[in-house]
């Protein structure tokens, strides 16, 4: 279970940083979305909601790529 991209699963040293990184934007996002559903809720909520879980899915990909790359240079 986690952030299997290839880039992950070739270094441990990106696996690890990406799944740090990853493990405190799911905790904030799971926050955010609480918050966001007692207070706004709705459309505006349901459009936040998507956002927040659309950011923490791409961010963590992305950063894994960005570590893989410098850690090959």
């Amino acid at each position: 279970m986690g952030i299997k991209t290839p880039w992950t699963l070739a270094s441990e040293t990106v696996w690890q940083k990406t799944h740090r990184l990853g493990s405190k934007l799911w905790v904030l996002a799971g926050l955010l979305i609480v918050i966001i559903g007692l207070v706004i809720g709705g459309e505006k909520g349901f459009i936040l909601f998507f956002t927040i879980i659309g950011l923490a899915v791409v961010v963590p990909v992305v950063y894994s790529y960005l570590l893989y790359s410098r850690e090959k240079v």
